[in-house]
Order: C-alpha cells, then structure tokens, then sequence
C-alpha cells in the first residue's frame, strides 16, 4: 500500500480483476526480517537484497512476532504465558 501526499491508500500493484471480498485476493506475504543470507560477493555488486534469485522460507505465524515497540513486546509476553499455562494444565 502507497500513501499519497493527500493521505489516500491505493495498492502498490494493483489487481487485474476486481476484488470484492478479501477471500477474493491474491496470495500475500509479509516480510519477516529473520535472516537474510548472500555471499559478500552478491552484496559488493547488488544495490538490493532482491536482485537476482531470491527464496523464502514460511515461519508459522506463531513463530512470526515482530517486536518493535513496547506493544508488540507485551502481546509476545501475554502469548507465551497463555503457552506456559496450557502446557501446565
């Protein structure tokens, strides 16, 4: 999503069909910042990490908290101890 310089939304890519439902969307993903691997060749001669052949690996949406602020810090807290506790009974 791209914010214009009046603060409406639009999709970066825009669909080539009209979608009306969200079950309607195509596939997306979210870039999760785990780790990223390249020989210091690659990254001497590429301006992106996204030049040339790129893979992903799927990180279970359980295992995919981004914490990046006191919020997301006290949702991974409340998580783990919902786990902790239902490991326990």
């Amino acid at each position: 999503m791209v914010v214009n310089h009046k603060g409406y939304a639009s999709l970066v890519i825009p669909p080539d069909i009209k979608i009306v439902r969200r079950q309607d969307a195509p596939v997306g993903y979210d870039m999760i910042k785990v780790a990223y691997v390249a020989r210091p060749k690659f990254i001497n001669e590429k301006d992106g990490i996204f030049e040339g052949r790129v893979r992903s690996v799927h990180v279970p949406l359980e295992r995919a908290i981004d914490i990046d602020n006191l919020l997301d810090f006290k949702m991974a807290e409340c998580l783990i101890k919902t786990k902790t506790d239902n490991e326990n009974n």
